[in-house]
């Protein structure tokens, strides 16, 4: 058992700079859709649609592909960026997080032990394009705020809020989305749709989907990071400690995903997204609903690898309760 981001894979290249701050090294986001065809269909009882059966086999890839590019929107591999000797380039690929707003403070949804990560003489370094144009924050220009008493261990508290500041937020607002925990809130705890309506999906950044490829006439080489959607259901919801936590179970034990064990999700999102059918008998997502935290991975028995997630109570009241 552990967390998905203790073993961070970095990259150290030699720049044709002669200070820091200038990197021949940049970073950008792949964006990759896994979902049925990738088998990843994690579900003990298949997602519902007005009451029907709609199982995730019969979802069009074309309304998956849409639901992944939605929920990218919001979504970001975090990388530790660091300059040491002066001229080499350290990245180090920490996990993922999510773009949100609440209460009028924007910034960063993640798990503590990788936020934590960003102190110190570095820079938080983010995917915020595919076009190798990447985007740091000094360390002292973020601040940090776990939820609660942060504790390593299966049930945590592992929860984190990285704070940005106007500048860089209006910038990142440029080329992504903020998602608003402040209008999502009333929904997801007052009223949440059932856990077998819809898709669930967990957005992250496995670590042996990075890559180093060749650079241009900019820089020496561009260290890539896929964003990753896998889409099932919720196999479990329950409480402990005060919080409350979801997990989801991934197959991947078949090709191409044999290989893939999920080290790098920590931070991403849970997401459920309920589908409705539109007067023309068109299958759309009807709401996008951020439920979950990723911190935590399993195997199981089965072969299948275990996401255990913060819930939506532990994130909303938490967050709202931050000073």
């Amino acid at each position: 058992m552990e967390r998905g981001s203790l073993d961070p894979i970095g990259f150290r290249l030699t720049t044709r700079w002669s200070r820091p701050g200038q990197p021949g090294v940049t970073f950008g986001a792949i964006l990759v859709l896994a979902g049925r065809a990738a088998h990843l269909e994690a579900v003990r009882r298949p997602p519902t649609l007005a009451m029907t059966e709609l199982p995730l086999s019969g979802i069009p890839n074309e309304l998956l592909a849409s639901i992944s590019d939605a929920i990218f929107r919001y979504s970001v591999v975090l990388l530790k960026v660091w300059f040491d000797p002066p001229g080499v380039d350290n990245i180090l690929h920490v996990g993922a997080g999510t773009l949100v707003e609440a209460a009028g403070r924007h910034g960063i949804v993640t798990a503590y032990h990788v936020a934590r990560e960003f102190s110190g003489e570095c820079y938080l370094g983010l995917t915020t394009s595919t076009t190798g144009n990447d985007f740091k924050i000094h360390a002292s220009q973020v601040d940090v705020s776990p939820f609660d008493s942060p504790a390593d261990g299966e049930y945590g508290p592992d929860l984190a809020f990285i704070s940005i500041g106007p500048r860089d937020r209006d910038e990142i607002a440029q080329v992504k989305e903020f998602y608003s925990l402040s209008a999502a809130k009333p929904g997801a705890l007052d009223a949440p749709p059932p856990l077998d309506v819809g898709v669930w999906v967990a957005c992250g950044s496995p670590h042996e989907r990075s890559r180093l490829d060749p650079g241009d006439d900019r820089f020496d080489a561009i260290a890539a990071f896929q964003l990753f959607c896998g889409f099932g259901g919720v196999d479990n919801e329950f409480q402990h400690a005060g919080m409350d936590f979801l997990e989801m179970a991934i197959d991947s034990t078949e090709p191409p995903d044999s290989s893939l064990s999920l080290k790098g999700m920590s931070g991403g999102g849970l997401w459920q997204v309920p589908i409705a059918l539109s007067p023309t008998r068109q299958l759309l997502p009807s709401r996008f609903l951020f439920s979950g935290v990723i911190f935590w991975r399993d195997s199981l028995p089965d072969g299948r690898l275990l996401l255990r997630s913060h819930g939506r109570r532990s994130i909303y009241e938490g967050l709202f309760r931050l000073p």
